[in-house]
């Protein structure tokens, strides 16, 4: 809205599917947080290839596992007076995967943290599982995948894409400007955006080093 974008759409299809869209159909694809949710980050990669037009761009963001210390995390939520879920992660950092295990428990959040002596982790959670374990009503599972920016250009190579450039994403540029000045009476956000829109080019081609997880453009 704030764009005044008026040509946007959702598009629903089945997974592991052709989307559906011709060859050669996009000028550029961006993808945030997104490809490595699919069962096949292979697939996908050569569906957007094949949808791209000659010498158009894939920008990606994702979610790297080298980016955190830790390879065991849990989080709690209330999702009602006398309920709460809790979400289990069991990360392979070196295997580039993650273990989701979703528990919905018919206990109130509140008191699953005394039960887990007010230590909301994961050894006080596995510490603690068999005093609440009757309260679980439902489990769900899930193995997302997370490649790694060197593992995204190996894909990319054999998805037949001729070029991949790991960028900066611009986004510490475009915070320091909105605070800095944002406050300032002389600068209209109007202003702000149109710097942005100057100046983000330039920064987004700027080479990132692999350490940082950097967002990807991927050339076809």
């Amino acid at each position: 809205m704030r764009l005044n974008i008026k040509n946007s759409y959702f598009e629903t299809y089945k997974t592991n599917s052709k989307l559906p869209y011709e060859d050669n159909f996009f000028d550029s694809v961006v993808a945030s947080s997104s490809i490595e949710q699919t069962p096949d980050c292979d697939f996908i990669m050569k569906e957007l290839l094949r949808i791209l037009k000659p010498g158009g761009k894939m920008r990606i963001f994702y979610e790297s596992l080298e980016r955190y210390d830790n390879e065991y995390d849990l989080w709690i939520e209330s999702t009602g007076k006398e309920s709460c879920f809790a979400v289990v992660y069991l990360r392979n950092i070196t295997e580039e995967y993650c273990k989701h295990y979703y528990l919905y428990l018919n206990i109130s959040y509140e008191s699953l943290k005394i039960k887990l002596n007010n230590k909301e982790n994961f050894e006080s959670f596995t510490d603690n599982f068999e005093s609440f374990e009757k309260y679980i009503e439902k489990a769900e599972y899930f193995l997302l995948n997370h490649p790694s920016a060197k593992t995204w250009i190996k894909k990319s190579q054999n998805a037949g894409f001729k070029k991949a450039s790991p960028t900066h994403s611009g986004s510490e540029y475009a915070e320091y400007l909105f605070d800095n000045c944002i406050k300032r009476e002389d600068i209209t956000q109007k202003n702000l955006e149109l710097k942005l829109i100057k100046d983000l080019p330039f920064i987004c081609s700027l080479s990132a080093p692999y350490e940082i997880s950097p967002m990807i453009t991927f050339e076809k």
